[in-house]
This record gives C-alpha cells, sequence and structure tokens, in this order.
C-alpha cells in the first residue's frame, strides 16, 4: 500500500510483519507498536499515508496515526482475506477468503 505520491509505502512480507517507509522504499522500519495481530493477509492506505488498514484474515484493523497505534475496526466482514480503501481511507472494500464475496 503506499500514499498517493508514492513517499509513505507499506509492506508485508511472509505475513508476520508489517514494514514502513517514509522515503520511498529506500529505507524500512517494522511497525510493532501495539500491533493487535500475529498475521497480515492485506494491507490498505489513504491517499496521504495516515490512515491505514490491516486485515489477519479473521478481523479489519486500522491505524489513523500512519501505524504507529492499531485498534480493530468496527468493520463486520466475516473472513476478510484483502482489503482496499478509498482515497481519503473512508470507504473500505475487502474480498472473502471463502466463498469469493466481496464487499463495501
Amino acid at each position: 500500500a503506499a500514499s498517493e505520491d508514492r513517499t509513505t509505502v507499506y509492506a508485508t512480507i511472509s505475513g508476520d510483519r508489517i514494514y514502513k517507509s517514509t522515503d520511498s522504499g529506500n529505507t524500512w522500519s517494522v511497525l510493532t507498536n501495539s500491533f493487535p495481530t500475529n498475521w497480515i493477509n492485506g494491507l490498505a492506505c489513504s491517499n496521504t499515508g495516515t490512515k491505514v488498514y490491516a486485515t489477519d484474515g479473521t478481523t479489519i484493523t486500522v491505524s489513523n496515526d500512519s501505524g504507529s497505534t492499531w485498534s480493530n475496526s468496527s468493520i463486520s466482514f466475516s473472513y476478510p482475506y484483502d482489503i482496499a480503501c478509498s482515497s481519503n481511507g473512508n470507504i473500505v472494500y475487502a474480498t472473502a477468503g471463502w466463498g469469493g464475496y466481496i464487499w463495501r
């Protein structure tokens, strides 16, 4: 997931950590502060990179401060596998890991 100007980038490798770059991918740091899950299937962020969503296949977690803190979102959707969001981060799209559903 990346901000509109591609300066802030979020990535996951092997699903167990979220990495963040604020210099277009030249350097990376691990986001571990209060992340409430151990596995990440999908990531999405707003066009500014401030609002970030992550899914672990059972819940959708959100950060409103560029990944500094995380909390479970109020979004109720069974088995969210991959996610995307609108440019302002207010609309979330998700696919279901079982059954091929798309949710908005």
